[in-house]
C-alpha cells in the first residue's frame, strides 16, 4: 500500500467516527463472547481432563448396606474382598469405601458442623482407583489423630494444615469429643458426594462416624464389556456371601467418563453461541461496508480515472473493514482473558473441578483474533468485489435513487395504507433498500434467535427445578445409623423438640426393572421412594390411574411416564422388579408425570421387599421432618437439625441428615451458575444485534440530511422525523422477531438436549 491509500482508509474511518466507533464495538463485543466463552469452556475441560484420568476410574460401583437383622455381625472386610476378587479373577482393582456422617467443630465453638468422611480400605498414599491431589501437608497417619480436609471445604471454613479441630466420637461410648489435627489439604475431583468432605485412615472410621463396614466397592476389570457381564453376578456374590447386601450398582465407561462428556458438550454449547455471535458481527459489517461502497462509486470513478487499479481499490475499502476489526479485535482480546478466567471460576464447581490459578486458553486467543479481523474482511470481500466493478463512466453518470426508481407493487400497496404520511415515507425507504433491509434482518434475527433461544433454557431448567423442589414438602430427612422403628423415633421427637410439626417415616432404594433401560447408565435400576400412602397425593398427580387415592393400604407400585412409555406398559399390568436377588411381580396402580424416572411403593411394602426389616417387621430407612415454620431457611433448618440431633445423640441414636432448605438453594446457584454462562451469551447477542441496528438506523439518517432539511423546510417538527425513523427501526424489528421466534425454539431444544440434563427436562 502506498501512502494515498492510507490516507484514504485514515480519512474514511476518521470521518465518520460514529459508524467507525459502533462498528469496532461490535466486533469488541463479539471478540470479548468468542475469547470469554471458549476460555471457560476450555479451562474448564482441560482441568477436569487434568484431574479426572480414565485409568483411574472404576468401571462398577456396588452400592451396599448392613440389612437390620445382620447389624451385629463381626466384620472382616479384607476377607470379603480377596473372596471376591478369587471368584472374578477379571477383576484387576478392588477397592472398599466407608462414606459416612461425623461431626466437627472448632475448638472455641459450641455447635458441632455436619460433614462426610471418608476412608478407603486402600491407604490414602497408594489409592490408584480415584486418587485426590495433595496440595498442602502430609496425609494423615493411623494412630496419630490426624485428617486431611478436602480444599473447597478448607476454602469455606479457612482450615490450614496444622489447624487443630474437635471431633465427636460417635463409635465410642458416651460419645466423647476428642481433638484432631489437620495434616493435609487435598482436592479430590472424583468426590461429587460431598464438598463438605474429610479423610481418614480406614482403622479410625467406625471410631468417628460409630457406622461399621463399607458403603461402596470400586471395581476395575481387564475391559467394561467384561464388567458390564459380572455386574450380576457380582452383586449376587456380595448378597450371599458377605453380611452385606448389594443395593445398586453403577457401571461406566471409563473411556466416557459422564462429567468430561457433559463439560465438553457444555464447551461446545458456549463455543457455537461464541461463534454466531462474531457471525452476526460479520452481517454488520458487510451492511457498512455495502452502504459505504454504495455511497463512494462516484469517488471509485474519480479514483479509476487517476489511475487507480481494481486491486488498490480493492485495498482501500478491505483495509476499512481490517482496520474496524484491529479497533475491536485488540482490547476485545484483552479483555476477553480475565473475563473467560473468572467465569471458569464461577462454573467450576458445578463441573466438579477447582481452578485455582490464573491461566489463559491459547485456543480462545488465538479464536478470538482470528476471528476479529478475518470476520470483517471476509463480510466485506462481496460488497468491494461488486463495488469495485463499476466503471468511470458508471461511477461519474451515477444518479443515485432517482437513476433507477421505479413505482412497483409494494411501492402501491403503501401509498393505499391508511397511514400518516411519515409512516408511509419510512416504509418506502426500507423497500428502497431491500438489500441493506436483508442484511440488518438477518443480524438481528441471529441475534434475536440467540438470545430468546438461550433465555429459554435458562428459564426452563429453573421450572423444571422448582417443580422438583415443590414436590418435598418436608424440609430435613435423616437416616439412623442403626434401624430405628417410628415408634421410637417419633415420640423422642415430637415430645422433646419444639420446632418440628411431624414426624414421618419413609424407605428409598434402587431395584432393577424388568424391560426397563436407563437413559443413564445403560442398567435396568430405577430409583424406588418408597412413601407414606395418604399423604402428599392429589387428584392432578395421576395421568393415568388414581395410584392411593382410594386406598392408601393397596399393594402395587406407581410410575412415572418416562418408564412406562419405554416398557410399554399401563395402568393394571404387572411389572417384575429384582432386589437382593428376589423377582417379585407388581401391579401399576398410576402414572404420574415427573422430571425424571422413578418409582413410588408403599414404604413398608419397599422396606419388606428390600430387606430392610427388623425381628420381621419392615423399618423405614428415612425419617422425614416437617418444621412448624410455615417458610423456613436454610439456617433456620441446621438450627433444627441441630436440635434434632443432640436429643437423638442424647438417647444413643446417631444419624446422617440432609437440610432440603439448603439442598434447594444448592440446586439454585448450581443453576444460576449456568444461568450467568448463558445470559452471558446472549447479553452478547442482544448488544451485537442492537449495534447493527442502531448502524444501520445512523447510516439511513446521514444519507437523508438533505431529505431532512427539506421536511424541515416545509414545517415538519423534530417528533414528526423522529417517528419517521422510529417507526423503520420497529419495522425491522418486529420482522426480525417474526424469523427469530420459530427459530429460537429450535435453538433451545437442540440446546436442552446436548446439556447434561437434557434427558430430565422437557422442552
Amino acid at each position: 500500500m502506498n501512502r494515498s491509500t492510507w490516507r484514504k482508509i485514515w480519512g474514511d474511518l476518521w470521518t465518520r467516527k460514529g459508524r467507525t466507533l459502533l462498528v469496532s464495538i461490535s466486533i469488541f463485543i463479539g471478540v470479548v463472547g468468542v475469547v470469554t466463552l471458549i476460555t471457560a469452556g476450555d479451562l474448564l475441560v482441560k482441568q477436569l481432563q487434568e484431574d479426572v484420568k480414565a485409568d483411574n476410574l472404576p468401571m462398577l460401583q456396588i452400592y451396599m448396606m448392613i440389612p437390620p437383622d445382620k447389624g451385629d455381625v463381626e466384620l472382616d472386610n479384607q476377607a470379603y474382598l480377596d473372596d471376591l476378587q478369587a471368584a472374578f479373577p477379571s477383576i484387576t482393582e478392588i477397592e472398599g469405601e466407608a462414606n459416612n456422617p461425623f461431626y466437627w467443630k472448632f475448638q472455641d465453638e459450641n455447635r458441632f458442623h455436619e460433614a462426610r468422611l471418608f476412608s478407603y480400605t486402600t491407604p490414602l498414599t497408594d489409592k490408584t482407583l480415584e486418587p485426590m491431589r495433595l496440595v498442602e501437608g502430609d496425609y494423615p497417619q493411623p494412630g496419630h489423630n490426624q485428617i486431611a480436609v478436602e480444599q473447597r471445604m478448607a476454602e469455606d471454613f479457612e482450615l490450614e494444615v496444622g489447624d487443630q479441630i474437635d471431633l465427636r466420637m460417635l463409635g465410642l461410648d458416651e460419645f466423647p469429643t476428642q481433638t484432631w489435627t489437620v495434616s493435609a489439604i487435598v482436592f479430590h475431583a472424583y468426590n461429587d458426594a460431598s464438598k463438605q468432605a474429610m479423610y481418614v485412615p480406614f482403622e479410625e472410621t467406625t471410631a468417628i462416624s460409630g457406622i461399621p463396614g463399607l458403603n461402596i466397592l470400586n471395581l476395575r476389570f481387564t475391559d467394561y464389556p467384561t464388567a458390564q457381564a459380572s455386574q450380576q453376578a457380582v452383586q449376587a456374590h456380595i448378597t450371599q456371601s458377605t453380611p452385606y447386601a448389594a443395593v445398586f450398582v453403577m457401571s461406566e465407561d471409563p473411556a466416557k467418563n459422564q462429567s468430561i462428556e457433559s463439560t465438553e458438550d457444555f464447551r461446545t454449547i458456549l463455543s457455537v453461541l461464541a461463534i454466531v455471535a462474531m457471525l452476526v458481527c460479520g452481517f454488520l459489517v458487510l451492511n457498512v461496508i455495502s452502504n459505504l461502497v454504495s455511497e463512494q462509486r462516484r469517488q471509485i470513478g474519480v479514483m479509476k480515472s487517476l489511475g487507480t487499479t481494481r486491486v488498490e481499490t480493492f485495498l482501500i475499502y478491505g483495509g476499512i473493514a481490517a482496520s474496524y476489526g484491529i479497533i475491536g479485535m485488540i482490547p476485545g482480546v484483552l479483555v476477553g482473558i480475565p473475563l473467560g478466567y473468572a467465569m471458569a471460576t464461577i462454573v467450576g464447581d458445578f463441573a466438579n473441578t477447582l481452578i485455582d490459578s490464573f491461566a489463559v486458553s491459547p485456543i480462545a486467543i488465538i479464536l478470538g483474533a482470528s476471528l476479529g479481523l478475518a470476520v470483517p474482511i471476509i463480510s466485506a470481500f462481496v460488497p468491494v468485489y461488486f463495488g469495485t466493478r463499476v466503471s468511470i463512466l458508471e461511477a461519474m453518470t451515477d444518479l443515485g435513487i432517482g437513476g433507477s426508481y421505479r413505482i412497483g407493487f409494494l411501492s402501491r400497496v403503501v401509498k393505499s395504507l391508511p397511514v400518516p404520511l411519515n409512516i408511509k415515507q419510512s416504509l418506502n425507504n426500507l423497500l428502497q433498500k431491500k438489500a441493506r433491509l436483508a442484511l440488518t434482518v438477518i443480524t438481528l434475527t441471529l441475534a434475536l434467535t440467540a438470545f430468546m433461544g438461550v433465555s429459554a433454557v435458562f428459564v426452563r431448567i429453573n421450572e423444571v427445578l422448582q417443580d422438583i423442589l415443590d414436590q418435598f414438602e418436608f424440609q430435613a430427612v435423616f437416616q439412623t445409623t442403626q434401624s430405628q422403628p417410628l415408634e421410637t423415633i417419633e415420640p423422642l421427637i415430637m415430645n422433646n423438640v419444639d420446632g418440628v410439626k411431624e414426624v414421618y417415616p419413609g424407605s428409598a432404594s434402587i431395584v432393577q426393572l424388568e424391560g426397563y433401560v436407563s437413559a443413564q447408565n445403560e442398567s435396568n435400576q430405577v430409583i424406588v421412594d418408597g412413601v407414606v400412602t395418604d399423604r402428599g397425593f392429589e387428584e392432578g398427580d395421576f395421568t393415568k390411574g388414581r395410584g392411593w387415592l382410594d386406598d392408601p393400604e393397596r399393594d402395587g407400585v406407581v410410575l412415572t411416564n418416562d418408564i412406562t412409555n419405554q416398557i410399554h406398559k399401563t395402568v393394571g399390568d404387572t411389572v417384575t422388579l429384582t432386589a437382593n436377588g428376589e423377582d417379585r411381580d407388581f401391579e401399576i396402580i398410576g402414572i404420574m408425570n415427573y422430571p425424571f424416572p422413578i418409582a413410588f411403593m408403599r414404604w413398608q411394602d419397599l422396606a419388606e421387599f428390600t430387606g430392610f426389616t427388623l425381628d420381621g417387621q419392615p423399618v423405614p430407612n428415612a425419617f422425614y421432618v416437617l418444621a412448624e415454620q410455615s417458610d423456613p431457611t436454610a439456617r433456620d433448618m441446621d438450627k433444627l437439625i441441630e436440635r434434632i440431633n443432640d436429643k437423638l445423640v442424647e438417647n444413643g441414636i446417631t444419624a446422617s441428615f440432609t437440610n432440603m432448605i439448603e439442598i434447594s438453594d444448592m440446586a439454585s446457584n448450581a443453576i444460576l451458575s449456568i444461568g450467568i454462562v448463558l445470559n452471558v451469551a446472549s447479553g452478547i447477542m442482544a448488544a451485537v444485534g442492537a449495534i447493527g441496528l442502531i448502524t444501520t438506523l445512523s447510516i439511513a439518517v446521514f444519507e437523508r440530511q438533505k431529505e431532512i432539511g427539506v421536511m424541515r423546510s416545509v414545517g415538519a417538527k423534530s417528533p414528526t422525523i423522529i417517528m419517521q425513523f422510529l417507526v423503520e427501526g420497529i419495522l425491522v424489528g418486529v420482522l426480525a422477531w417474526l424469523l427469530a421466534a420459530p427459530l429460537s425454539v429450535l435453538l433451545a431444544w437442540f440446546l436442552t438436549e446436548i446439556l447434561p440434563f437434557g434427558d430430565f427436562i422437557e422442552f
